[in-house]
Protein backbone atom coordinates (compact mmCIF):
# COMPACT_ATOMS: atom_id res chain seq x y z
CA UNK A 1 0.00 0.00 0.00
CA UNK A 2 3.18 2.32 0.94
CA UNK A 3 4.60 1.52 -2.93
CA UNK A 4 0.73 2.59 -4.30
CA UNK A 5 0.25 5.42 -2.16
CA UNK A 6 3.09 7.07 -3.16
CA UNK A 7 2.98 6.28 -7.09
CA UNK A 8 4.37 9.04 -9.71
CA UNK A 9 5.53 8.67 -12.94
CA UNK A 10 9.18 9.04 -13.40
CA UNK A 11 10.25 12.45 -15.50
CA UNK A 12 11.68 10.15 -18.46
CA UNK A 13 8.88 7.64 -17.91
CA UNK A 14 6.51 7.40 -21.03
CA UNK A 15 2.79 7.00 -20.45
CA UNK A 16 2.67 3.46 -20.83
CA UNK A 17 5.52 2.46 -19.05
CA UNK A 18 3.86 4.35 -15.84
CA UNK A 19 0.24 2.44 -16.62
CA UNK A 20 2.22 -0.62 -16.80
CA UNK A 21 4.46 -0.64 -13.46
CA UNK A 22 0.60 1.35 -11.64
CA UNK A 23 -0.92 -2.13 -12.57
CA UNK A 24 1.50 -4.14 -11.66
CA UNK A 25 1.64 -2.63 -8.05
CA UNK A 26 -1.99 -2.36 -7.89
CA UNK A 27 -2.65 -6.19 -8.97
CA UNK A 28 0.07 -7.01 -6.06
CA UNK A 29 -2.32 -5.74 -3.70
CA UNK A 30 -3.93 -8.21 -1.34
CA UNK A 31 -7.66 -8.24 -2.36
CA UNK A 32 -8.84 -7.66 1.50
CA UNK A 33 -6.38 -4.16 1.39
CA UNK A 34 -7.04 -3.24 -2.91
CA UNK A 35 -8.91 -0.07 -2.71
CA UNK A 36 -11.81 -0.31 -5.03
CA UNK A 37 -11.28 0.41 -8.94
CA UNK A 38 -13.18 4.02 -8.55
CA UNK A 39 -11.05 4.93 -5.63
CA UNK A 40 -8.07 3.77 -8.30
CA UNK A 41 -9.83 5.80 -11.10
CA UNK A 42 -9.10 9.07 -8.40
CA UNK A 43 -5.27 7.96 -7.80
CA UNK A 44 -4.19 7.44 -11.16
CA UNK A 45 -4.11 10.92 -12.25
CA UNK A 46 -2.10 11.80 -8.93
CA UNK A 47 0.65 10.31 -10.31
CA UNK A 48 1.28 12.63 -13.28
CA UNK A 49 2.05 16.55 -13.30
CA UNK A 50 -0.78 18.76 -12.40
CA UNK A 51 -1.65 20.02 -15.91
CA UNK A 52 -1.91 16.34 -17.23
CA UNK A 53 -3.69 15.05 -14.20
CA UNK A 54 -5.94 17.69 -15.19
CA UNK A 55 -6.37 16.75 -18.78
CA UNK A 56 -7.10 13.07 -17.30
CA UNK A 57 -9.76 13.90 -14.82
CA UNK A 58 -11.77 16.26 -17.32
CA UNK A 59 -12.21 13.63 -20.01
CA UNK A 60 -14.86 12.33 -17.48
CA UNK A 61 -14.27 8.82 -18.10
CA UNK A 62 -15.74 6.34 -15.92
CA UNK A 63 -12.98 3.27 -15.75
CA UNK A 64 -9.37 3.22 -14.77
CA UNK A 65 -9.05 0.98 -17.90
CA UNK A 66 -10.86 4.51 -19.77
CA UNK A 67 -8.05 6.60 -18.58
CA UNK A 68 -5.64 4.63 -19.19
Amino acid sequence: MVEYNSMKRNPNEIVQEFTSRFNTVYNSIPDDMKPPPGLALLHYPDAFNPEMAYQLRERDLTTLEEMQ
